[in-house]
C-alpha cells in the first residue's frame, strides 16, 4: 500500500512525498533498498543547515526583489531541514525522496510573481539576441568561406598594353607603347619581364609608376610602364606579351605566387615615303645649327676658324642622324674633325626630384634622363670643321641640307642650314701685303715709268743668246754628243728658275696653297735646294697646323730659303 504524506511549512509550502508501508517498515525498507548509513544522513542534515545559515545572511542584507526570492529559498531550506530532520527520526534516507531543494524552486515563483515574470523577460530576450548572433555568424562563414576557396587571385588582376600613335606608321618611327595593370588584390611583390622585340628597336621610359584610382565605385591599384619601340621595316610586326610575376594574398591571407600576360599587338608598317637609297629620318621636329670660333669673313693670312654644325631631332636615336657632308671647296683648305653623338630621355614632364633618382639609379649605359615637354629619346650630332682660306679671294661654303618626314603633321620637309663666305680680312689683308713686299725690297709706292731708249732686260736677253748659240757651236765641234745633254742641263735650270719666280709671287700675293705647292716640287728634286725646300715646307705645315692664336709663317722668307 503506498501512502502520501503532505508536510506543510509556516508559509504554507508543501512537499510530497511517497513511501511504501507504514513508518516502521518504511524505516526498515530505507536502511535495505536505498543502502544510506545514518551516519550519511546526519552529514547531509548539517550540510544543510549551513546553506540555510548562508541564505538567512543573504536575506538580511538584500533587498527588494532579492530580499523577496531569497526568503522561498530560507522557507525552502528550513523546510528541507525539518524534513530531513523527520527522515532521520523515521529512518527515511535523503535519496528515496524528491529533494526539498527542487521543492523550493518550484514553489519560489508562485511568493512573487512580478519578480518572476522580468526574469522570464529577460531570459527570453537575451537568448533571442544570442539567436541572432549565432544566425548571423553561421551566414557570413557560409557566405565568405565557399568565396574565398573558389576565387583565383588572377581575377583580381588586368594587365593591356595600350598603342599610343595616330595615323600610319612608317618604318624607324617611333611607337609610344603604354602597359597598363590595375590589381583588386594586395600586391607584395612584382617583376615585369619585357619581350623579344622581333623586327623593332626598343626603349624603356621614364620608371614604373604605381598609383591608387578609383574605377567603377573601387578603389584600385594602378600600374604603368612606357615603353618607345621602333619598326625597323614595313609589313604586320607583332609586339610579344608583357609577362608580370606577381605575388599576391588571396582570400584568406595567404600569399600566392601568380603570373599574368598581356595579350600580343600587331602593328601595321607602311613603306617610307622617300625615294630609294636617300637618308630616311622619321622624327618629331628637326633643328639645324652652326658656331663659329672666328667670324669666316674677317680672317687674318694665315687664320683658321672652327665650324661646328648641330644636328638634333626627337624620336629618333643619334645613330639615325646623317653624317657629315664632305665640304671641297677650291681655294678653302678643310678638315673634318670627328663627329660626336649623343642621346638623351625625354621624360614628357618635369621629374620629381630628378637629381636623387639620377643618383639612385644611374648606372653605366643608362642614358641620360631630362625633364622635357617632348616624351622619347632626343638625338644630337656635332660635325666639326676646321676651315682656313688658302687664297686673298672670297670662297663660298655651300648650304646644307637634310630631307626628313615630320611625324606630327605626316609631311616630308627639309631643314636647310644656310651658306657661308670665308675670306680675309680687307685692312688685314693690305697689312700683310704690305709687311711682305717690305721683306722682299718692293717699294710700296706708285712705281715709276722706264725710259723708253733704255731695255736693260732686252740687252740682257740679246747677250745670253749670243753666247748661248757660240757655245753650242763649240762643243758641237769638240764633243758632237754633248749638246744633248747641255741641252737638258738648260732646260732644267731654266724651270728651276721660273719656279722660284712662281714662288716669290706666291709669297708676296700670300697664296699659302700655291707656295705649299712649289715647296713640294722642290723638295722632290735632288739638288741641294731640295733640303732646303724640305725643311721650308716643314716650317710652313707647323704654321699652318698649329694651335690658335701663333703668328703666321713669313712665306717671304721661306721663298727667300730656296734662292
Amino acid at each position: 500500500m503506498v501512502t502520501t504524506g503532505v508536510l506543510a511549512g509556516r508559509r504554507g509550502d508543501t512537499v510530497a512525498s511517497r513511501c511504501d508501508g507504514d513508518s516502521a517498515a518504511c524505516r526498515d525498507g530505507a536502511r535495505s533498498r536505498c543502502g544510506v548509513e545514518s551516519t550519511a544522513a546526519a552529514k547531509s542534515l548539517a550540510r544543510r543547515r549551513d546553506r540555510h545559515a548562508a541564505e538567512t545572511s543573504v536575506e538580511r542584507r538584500g533587498g527588494g526583489c532579492e530580499r523577496d526570492s531569497a526568503r522561498p529559498a530560507k522557507s525552502a531550506s528550513a523546510l528541507a531541514i525539518r524534513t530531513d530532520a523527520a527522515r532521520l527520526g523515521h529512518g527515511i534516507a535523503p535519496g528515496c525522496e524528491t529533494e526539498s531543494a527542487t521543492a523550493a524552486n518550484l514553489l519560489a515563483p508562485n511568493r512573487n510573481p512580478r519578480c518572476a515574470e522580468t526574469v522570464r523577460k529577460s531570459v527570453r530576450v537575451v537568448s533571442r539576441l544570442l539567436g541572432a548572433l549565432v544566425v548571423v555568424l553561421v551566414a557570413l562563414a557560409a557566405a565568405l568561406a565557399p568565396a574565398s576557396a573558389a576565387t583565383d587571385p588572377r581575377d583580381g588582376v588586368k594587365l593591356w598594353v595600350e598603342v599610343d600613335h595616330d595615323g600610319p606608321i612608317h618604318p624607324q618611327e617611333m611607337v609610344i607603347l603604354r602597359v597598363h595593370g590595375r590589381f583588386t588584390v594586395p600586391v607584395t611583390l612584382e617583376k615585369m619581364t619585357d619581350p623579344t622585340f622581333d623586327g623593332f628597336r626598343a626603349l624603356r621610359i621614364d620608371h614604373d609608376r604605381w598609383r591608387d584610382v578609383f574605377e567603377d565605385g573601387l578603389t584600385r591599384r594602378a600600374f604603368e610602364r612606357v615603353v618607345a619601340v621602333f619598326p625597323q621595316h614595313s609589313g604586320r610586326l607583332v609586339v610579344p606579351p608583357f609577362v608580370h610575376a606577381l605575388t599576391v594574398l588571396d582570400g584568406t591571407m595567404r600569399q600566392v605566387k601568380i603570373t599574368v600576360a598581356t595579350a600580343p599587338v600587331a602593328i601595321d608598317v607602311v613603306p617610307a615615303p622617300a625615294p630609294a637609297g636617300s637618308w630616311w629620318i622619321a622624327a618629331r621636329n628637326l633643328r639645324l645649327t652652326e658656331t663659329w670660333t672666328r667670324d669666316p669673313a674677317a680672317l687674318g693670312i694665315g687664320e683658321s676658324t672652327r665650324r661646328v654644325v648641330t644636328v638634333a631631332a626627337d624620336g629618333v636615336f643619334d645613330d639615325q642622324l646623317p653624317p657629315p657632308p664632305t665640304l671641297a671647296v677650291p681655294g678653302l683648305i678643310a678638315f673634318a674633325g670627328p663627329t660626336t653623338r649623343s642621346t638623351r630621355i625625354g621624360l614628357g614632364r618635369p621629374a620629381e626630384m630628378l637629381p636623387l633618382r639620377e643618383q639612385a639609379l644611374r648606372r653605366k649605359g643608362r642614358l641620360e634622363e631630362v625633364a622635357t615637354p617632348f616624351l622619347g629619346p632626343i638625338a644630337s650630332a656635332d660635325w666639326t670643321f676646321d676651315l682656313r682660306p688658302a687664297t686673298s679671294a672670297p670662297v663660298e661654303i655651300p648650304e646644307i641640307r637634310i630631307p626628313w618626314f615630320d611625324t606630327e603633321s605626316r609631311t616630308l620637309r627639309e631643314a636647310v642650314l644656310p651658306g657661308r663666305v670665308v675670306a680675309l680680312a680687307a685692312a688685314a689683308g693690305d697689312a700683310e701685303a704690305a709687311r711682305l713686299e717690305a721683306a722682299l725690297g718692293i717699294d710700296p709706292g706708285i712705281a715709276r715709268p722706264v725710259p723708253a731708249g733704255r731695255r736693260p732686260w732686252l740687252a740682257t736677253l740679246t747677250g745670253a743668246a749670243v753666247f748661248a748659240v757660240t757655245l753650242t757651236a763649240a762643243l758641237h765641234l769638240v764633243r758632237p754628243g754633248a749638246i744633248g745633254g747641255i741641252g737638258r742641263a738648260i732646260a732644267a735650270a731654266l724651270g728651276r728658275r721660273a719656279r722660284r719666280l712662281r714662288l716669290r709671287r706666291a709669297a708676296r700675293a700670300g697664296d699659302v696653297a700655291t707656295v705649299r705647292r712649289l715647296l713640294e716640287v722642290f723638295a722632290a728634286g735632288h739638288d741641294a735646294s731640295a733640303d732646303r725646300a724640305r725643311t721650308a715646307l716643314a716650317v710652313l705645315d707647323r704654321h699652318l697646323y698649329a694651335a690658335r692664336g701663333e703668328r703666321p709663317a713669313d712665306l717671304a722668307a721661306l721663298a727667300a730659303r730656296i734662292g
